[in-house]
């Protein structure tokens, strides 16, 4: 499974002056990437279970064909929101969608954008604050460099795992849904191999690496994913503790994705 993470046009979405950074990160993790309707992890069912069923059988047995979800991502810095992300993307193929994003909401700044992702081009608008109402921008993606990030998901699972047993934390419904749930660090030169838009955020930092946590369903698909770091402000007195996470859900067969109109 990947996530996408989303690039945005210089017009819009990364607020000047101090903060800047701490939002662009938040933007930068996801998973832009958290959750529609919540704040903080949400809580498990029950209390987390030894038993239950095999999670690696399940990240190997996984299948591998093309489908789709809906991504819900909310991303906080020191609690407070700073992006919120909604929209149905395309896996196991060419990563293709269309996502809706608030940045910075309830404040001056909030700006909203929407990407439509083709196979082949990105396209980007505002919706909200400066630069709304302009026409789309389109950005080739055939040049990695300038693409959707689309860091694989199946190996933070994998990583965790690697780490040895105490990372298993059991067998919990979340959202709704059955799952094992890992829990541990990912360090950061993992970090570089597996999701270099996270590494680029914490590679000057002084952690170790990031707090992550993943959900996994009974057919190895990642549901939910979660990360916890700080970062510092040139001239800040104190870190800024970051938190997101994204949910998976309403899996579905592949959607067809087109150019937007008036692009």
């Amino acid at each position: 499974m990947q996530l996408v993470r989303i690039d945005l046009p210089a017009v819009t979405a990364r607020p000047a002056g101090p903060g800047r950074r701490i939002v662009s990160a938040a933007v930068a993790l996801g998973a832009a990437a958290v959750l529609a309707g919540c704040s903080g992890s949400g809580a498990d069912s029950a209390a987390a279970k030894p038993e239950g069923f095999d999670v690696a059988a399940a990240l190997k047995q996984a299948d591998r064909s093309a489908y789709s979800a809906v991504m819900t991502t909310r991303s906080e810095a020191d609690g407070k929101t700073a992006l919120s992300l909604t929209g149905r993307i395309n896996f196991n193929a060419p990563t293709t969608g269309s996502l809706r994003m608030s940045i910075s909401p309830g404040t001056a700044q909030e700006s909203g954008v929407e990407q439509v992702i083709t196979d082949g081009a990105a396209y980007t608008r505002v919706t909200k604050g400066a630069g709304a109402g302009q026409a789309w921008q389109k950005v080739p993606v055939t040049d990695p460099a300038k693409a959707a990030r689309v860091p694989d998901l199946a190996r933070y699972a994998e990583l965790l795992l690697e780490r040895g047993p105490s990372v298993q934390k059991g067998q919990v419904t979340k959202d709704g849904v059955v799952t094992q749930h890992l829990s541990g660090e990912i360090g950061k030169d993992d970090l570089r191999t597996v999701d270099t838009s996270v590494y680029e955020s914490v590679k000057n930092s002084d952690a170790d690496g990031v707090r992550t946590d993943v959900w996994v369903d009974r057919e190895g698909r990642i549901v939910r994913l979660e990360q916890w770091f700080s970062l510092r402000e040139p001239g800040a007195d104190k870190e800024t503790a970051l938190h997101q996470a994204t949910r998976f859900s309403d899996f579905a067969g592949p959607v067809e994705v087109r150019t937007p109109k008036g692009a």
